[in-house]
């Protein structure tokens, strides 16, 4: 186990992990951009259990990997509504409008009921389908998986500081995978977000940078008010610490471009290139 990367000790310690891990891949593994989806989840895991460390937060390592690789179980791309699909004997729906009409107010506890039928639908499917089939309830992995592309305030202000760290850190996690893969795989991208929370030796730590530009890049130009809140939730939380930062917008990160590849400091698992060809994601 000591010459195993954490996030392989952590599959191999976790039945849940690996158990979400097979779940996923029977779910995603016919759409196209498997390669890339597996890649992403795998680096989520690996990105959170490294800023846990660097922020000495002590969260649970298996949390963090159930989040990791739970929170994007339904992605829309790799959905077929025409397939039957079956885990472990529970079908895995395909149509996941439908499923959330049907099962939304499971969701009643999380104080999601004003939100539930307007948000992320993978998000609140794969939280749906944890606690309707496997009954996991804990709400450090349930709101981890909802919030982790766009946090919803109203509800993120009231949770407790340790589940918010949860989402903080998956939040961040999920943009700084996709970020460097698509770097990485000569895709357009904004900036080089690993460099910019990790500095260009990987021996810098800013976090809360990292998070605001996360969710600015998420965002995008989306006008929807949970987004427009939630950005300034985290550019308010980042000029409480830096009073002087600028009010930066979308443009001033950069215009999408390529890059040039950028091999990871503080990631152990990927290799000189890390790149996933033929692949072509947002």
């Amino acid at each position: 186990m000591e010459n195993l990367q954490l996030s392989e000790q952590v599959k191999l310690m976790s039945e849940q992990v690996r158990m979400l891990i097979d779940l996923d891949e029977a779910n995603q593994k016919d759409s196209l951009p498997f390669g890339y989806h597996r890649h992403h989840i795998d680096l989520v895991c690996e990105y959170a259990l490294i800023i846990n460390e660097r922020l000495n937060a002590k969260l649970d390592k298996v949390k963090l990997a159930s989040i990791a690789y739970a929170h994007d179980l339904f992605k829309e791309v790799g959905l077929d509504i025409d397939k039957e699909k079956i885990f472990n004997g529970k079908i895995i729906p395909q149509d996941i409008k439908k499923y959330i009409s049907e099962n939304k107010d499971v969701l009643d506890e999380y104080g999601m009921k004003d939100y539930v039928e307007n948000y992320t639908d993978h998000a609140v499917a794969s939280a749906i389908y944890l606690i309707e089939e496997y009954n996991i309830k804990d709400k450090d992995i349930i709101y981890g998986i909802l919030f982790h592309s766009c946090p919803i305030i109203p509800i993120y202000e009231r949770l407790d500081e340790e589940t918010k760290m949860y989402v903080d850190i998956i939040t961040l996690s999920d943009k700084l995978s996709s970020n460097y893969i698509q770097l990485n795989s000569h895709m357009k991208v904004r900036c080089n977000l690993e460099e910019i929370v990790f500095g260009k030796n990987g021996n810098e730590f800013n976090y809360t940078l990292g998070l605001f530009l996360a969710r600015m890049i998420s965002k995008g130009k989306d006008k929807d008010p949970i987004n427009e809140e939630s950005l300034e939730y985290y550019r308010n939380r980042l000029k409480s610490l830096f009073p002087f930062f600028p009010d930066m917008k979308l443009k001033d990160i950069g215009e999408k471009r390529k890059w040039e590849k950028s091999k990871s400091k503080v990631l152990k698992s990927v290799k000189n290139d890390s790149s996933i060809s033929g692949i072509d994601v947002k």
